[in-house]
């Protein structure tokens, strides 16, 4: 489902990623440790479609992951729903003004704009109130 060949990022002259090989398949589930710096959120950036290797390939799927796949509506919106990056401290989460734009902002992302929908979130985690 995931595949890594050859994989490589920098920030400036300064490797986070260096020929990384990985698979990952359908329904695995797998663990990234390391310490700081090691390369851990860039690669799972990289995974995400938030940056792109400077050397390698990115197969979702089979598909190879660029910026130009993005260009693809279809694809853009079927990757969005089904690879996520969650922050491990939900406070970083958070860049909307309003709980409210919070909610709506993956909606948005994916085409609707439902306001019904963003009420039903809010009532589903309680927060309602807060909208």
């Amino acid at each position: 489902m995931i595949e890594l060949k050859n994989l490589s990022y920098r920030y400036g002259e300064n490797h986070a990623l260096k020929d990384i090989n990985l698979t990952v398949n359908k329904g695995e589930k797998i663990v990234i440790l390391g310490v700081n710096g090691s390369g851990k959120s860039t690669l799972l950036k990289v995974i995400n479609g938030l940056i792109f290797p400077e050397k390698g390939e990115y197969l979702y799927k089979g598909r190879k992951i660029t910026k130009k796949a993005f260009r693809d509506r279809d694809f853009a919106k079927s990757f969005r729903k089904e690879v996520v990056l969650l922050f491990q401290n939900p406070d970083n989460m958070l860049f909307n003004p309003t709980v409210y734009d919070e909610i709506a902002f993956g909606l948005r992302q994916l085409g609707i704009e439902d306001k019904d929908r963003i009420k039903i979130w809010a009532g589903r985690l309680k927060i309602d109130h807060l909208l």
